[in-house]
């Protein structure tokens, strides 16, 4: 496999990715950022997820019209719960409106599950060189990760320095916060669409010593 230049455009990226895809077989389609990708360089928050769910066939979507699909995009019913607790969110990080803000999936590639993701080992190669990429063309305060395992990858391809556990008043869920070498802030949560804290008077206080300075009202 010929490896995504740093230096590499964005359409080369998106050919890139595009190549992959088709290559490896994946099947389900893909969803990379959830907005528009000319974005990325004035992000001063990233929110990251694992990858796409789903068991349907979808587009192959380097990137998405809307402003931010977490804030704009009518899910149903079924995934109304994390798109509120995205919303509350970005809302208490100061930007409500998406601001400033860029979401992606780590993993572009769409399965019911990451478990059932064929030829995973390949699929988290393509995305450790596509977030690579990412990074070298954008410089976020603060990335936000949506689920401990893509938190925890992140945190070892960047390098955290400082790593501090917050419990986060719900049973025993809790949240990291590293410092990363570049100088941005990561910020490890529960799946949101599970652990709904944002807007969770018992979460309120674990909220807010995970993003510190970032917040820019209540939670």
């Amino acid at each position: 496999m010929q490896w995504l230049s740093l230096d590499s455009s964005e359409a080369d990226a998106k050919a890139w990715l595009e190549t992959q895809y088709k290559a490896q077989t994946f099947g389900l389609g893909y969803s990379y950022f959830y907005g528009p990708s000319e974005n990325l360089t004035d992000a001063r928050i990233l929110t990251v997820g694992l990858n796409p769910g789903g068991d349907f066939v979808g587009d192959l979507a380097w990137d998405q019209s809307c402003f931010n699909a977490y804030l704009d995009q009518d899910w149903g019913n079924q995934s109304q719960g994390i798109q509120t607790q995205m919303r509350r969110m970005l809302a208490a990080l100061g930007a409500p409106h998406g601001e400033r803000v860029t979401s992606l999936q780590y993993v572009p590639f769409r399965s019911p599950s990451i478990e059932q993701l064929p030829n995973a080992e390949h699929a988290f190669a393509i995305a450790d060189n596509l977030w690579d990429w990412v990074m070298h063309r954008s410089s976020p305060a603060l990335i936000v990760a949506v689920g401990k395992s893509v938190g925890e990858r992140i945190a070892l391809r960047m390098g955290g320095l400082a790593d501090e556990t917050v419990p986060l008043g719900w049973g025993r869920q809790t949240g990291r916060r590293f410092e990363l070498q570049n100088g941005a802030d990561l910020v490890v949560l529960p799946h949101l669409s599970r652990y709904q804290i944002f807007g969770r008077a018992q979460s309120s206080g674990g909220i807010e010593r995970l993003f510190g300075k970032h917040l820019k009202a209540r939670v």
